[in-house]
């Protein structure tokens, strides 16, 4: 009876909720399950010693970026393929795959990331780990300061916007940096851009 009544007056509520949690924290990973992620595709010249990072949360977009570099090849008559190793981190965990890449390579050149990865993992512990691509350009600045960062990203660079702001806000404190050096829009002719990166590292490879 003492345990009815404490139903009906909601007493045992906490009791359940408490085991709801314990429940749904046992359904969740240890450890960030690299292997269920799309795995990192590497194209071009796998010997080169200058390095391309491609990241973005739309699997497709590497077509478009191979498209970009047959563009380069037609009209400056330059091989990124032959010259560069070319890493493709694609899919909704690409800022995951990516993170853990910067784990292992010694070099990178170029990196083009979209910025906007909502992607996030919840860990057994209540961890929840994301990354977008600002958190990747602050890594890879930190591990390798002279890499060729370009955002490419479909929003506007309207710093009013509450979103975009959130973004800027932290790559500037972090990096004490001017994002806009670094915006591009995806309406953007990105091969170009590609293209005029590809000449700082080849001329600075250079010197």
């Amino acid at each position: 009876m003492l345990n009815k009544i404490k139903e009906i007056l909601g007493l045992n509520k906490k009791t359940k909720v408490d085991t709801d949690l314990k429940e749904e924290n046992s359904n969740l990973p240890q450890t960030i399950q690299y292997n269920l992620m799309d795995p990192i595709l590497v194209i071009g010249n796998e010997e080169a010693d200058k390095s391309i990072l491609l990241m973005d949360d739309f699997v497709e977009q590497f077509t478009l970026y191979e498209l970009d570099f047959n563009r380069v090849k037609r009209q400056y008559e330059f091989d990124i393929l032959k010259e560069f190793k070319v890493y493709e981190a694609m899919g909704a965990y690409a800022g995951f795959t990516t993170h853990k890449l910067l784990e292992e390579i010694d070099n990178l050149n170029i990196a083009v990331l979209d910025m906007t990865l909502e992607m996030s993992i919840k860990l057994s512990n209540g961890e929840i780990i994301e990354y977008d691509g600002v958190d990747i350009a602050i890594e890879i600045l930190e591990k390798f300061p002279d890499c060729q960062i370009v955002f490419c990203t479909a929003h506007s660079l309207n710093k009013r916007d509450p979103v975009m702001s959130q973004y800027i806000t932290k790559f500037e404190d972090k990096t004490k940096l001017k994002f806009d050096d670094f915006y591009m829009s995806k309406a953007d002719l990105r091969y170009k851009v590609i293209y005029d990166k590809v000449v700082k590292v080849i001329k600075k490879d250079g010197e």
